[in-house]
């Protein structure tokens, strides 16, 4: 019995029919290799065999090769042979967080509606901002099932905008699209995150303007001018060199206070 590796991996070949390769370390994880397709493409998923508190076995499909590394697939296996463990089991639950979202194939826009209503909007002040760059920027994926967009459909719409010079709309949209198919996958709305191998390669603007001294004084006055909050915030951005965002964003429990 093999030790799971993506070497061992990638060295698996398809057969005529379909079949599963253990791993020696982590009891009921493996990786499927499906029959070879006709157009010669070999199908390979990770995989978690085990038994529920009815006894009755069981395999759980964890993701597929290529989009998820073996690592997370181990991972994902570890997490819920612990659950499993403790009397639960994955694929009822997957199956209940899946009829909890929609009771048919849910598409897209359905799915950014549910993500904003459970995720965002009870945790962000900026809820509107997130929805309008997955329904402006994704527009044409509104209407499609989210389990038929695809990494590279992901990667097209990206490179699409940067091959517009639309960089900061690149990198939001990135960063929510890995938001949401995280979140759909945890629900079972999608078997694995497409995002999870999507790049984006945006180079960074190199800025080399920095205040002079006297600059840096003619603030510092200007400040002294404010309210104490608003003085106390201009300084603070000068003295700490950060975004005014990511200072008023910055909690008290951020700060090193000994009180």
């Amino acid at each position: 019995m093999p030790n799971i590796t993506k070497s061992y991996v990638d060295g698996l070949k398809c057969r005529d029919a379909a079949y599963v390769k253990w791993d020696s370390k982590l009891a009921g994880f493996g990786v499927r290799i499906y029959a070879r397709d006709p157009k010669g493409k070999c199908k390979k998923s990770f995989v978690l065999r085990y038994a529920n508190v009815a006894s009755k076995r069981r395999m759980m499909v964890l993701g597929q090769f290529g989009a998820m590394t073996v690592t997370q697939a181990r991972e994902k296996a570890s997490r819920a042979s612990n659950a499993i463990r403790d009397g639960n089991d994955p694929l009822e639950e997957k199956k209940t967080r899946r009829r909890a979202i929609l009771s048919e194939s849910a598409t897209f826009g359905q799915v950014v509606e549910k993500y904003i209503e459970l995720r965002a909007r009870p945790r962000q002040r900026a809820w509107k901002q997130t929805q309008r760059v997955l329904e402006v920027n994704c527009a044409d994926w509104l209407q499609h099932p989210i389990a038929s967009i695809t990494q590279t459909d992901a990667q097209d719409l990206l490179e699409g905008f940067l091959s517009k010079d639309q960089k900061g709309k690149a990198r939001v949209t990135h960063a929510w699209l890995r938001a949401i198919f995280r979140w759909a996958e945890n629900r079972g709305v999608v078997e694995t995150s497409i995002m999870n191998r999507v790049e984006i390669e945006i180079e960074p603007k190199v800025r080399d303007r920095v205040y002079s001294d006297d600059e840096i004084k003619s603030v510092w006055g200007a400040a002294n001018t404010l309210n104490p909050i608003q003085g106390g915030f201009v300084k603070l951005i000068l003295l700490l060199g950060v975004r005014k965002s990511e200072l008023a964003g910055m909690k008290r429990k951020e700060f090193d206070d000994p009180n």
